[in-house]
């Protein structure tokens, strides 16, 4: 959607984001290698800590934070953008610890992880976009209808 809409660039950040972040839960996942809580109810292999399925939900959600709540004008309409966005982090993270492929441990610290990951590489979000269009062919960002 923000590719189509917005432009290439805004969308190779928030994938960047993503894919940073998911690099990062695979590199605790590895120097720590916490095994999985016993008896999963779906099996599940690989390290336990940090959990990544809650660290990625929690990027999308900021991520689907920040590109809607400037568009709502509405103060209830945002807190209940934010709720929902909270209930889903929160459902995800307690279905990973209901099938005992987390323990609590691990999903309250993919949230605090993702929360940490995003504070600290949003704020050299203009100065990394800038760099990622030096670097972008030129005919890529011309075809943009808003950047003509």
């Amino acid at each position: 959607m923000v590719w189509l809409q917005q432009e290439p660039v805004v969308s190779l950040w928030f994938a960047g984001l993503q894919l940073g972040g998911s690099a990062i839960t695979e590199g605790f996942k590895l120097l720590i290698d916490r095994s999985r809580p016993l008896h999963q109810l779906v099996l599940d292999h690989g390290a336990s800590f940090p959990s990544g399925h809650t660290f990625c939900t929690a990027l999308l959600v900021f991520t689907l934070w920040t590109l809607c709540l400037p568009h709502i004008q509405d103060q209830e309409t945002q807190l209940i953008t934010v709720l929902i966005g909270i209930g889903w982090i929160a459902m995800v993270a307690i279905s990973r610890v209901y099938l005992r492929d987390h323990y609590l441990s691990d999903v309250l610290a993919s949230v605090c992880l993702a929360s940490g990951w995003w504070l600290l590489v949003t704020p050299a979000e203009a100065f990394i976009q800038a760099k990622m269009r030096q670097f972008l062919p030129e005919g890529m960002l011309k075809s943009w209808p808003h950047q003509n």
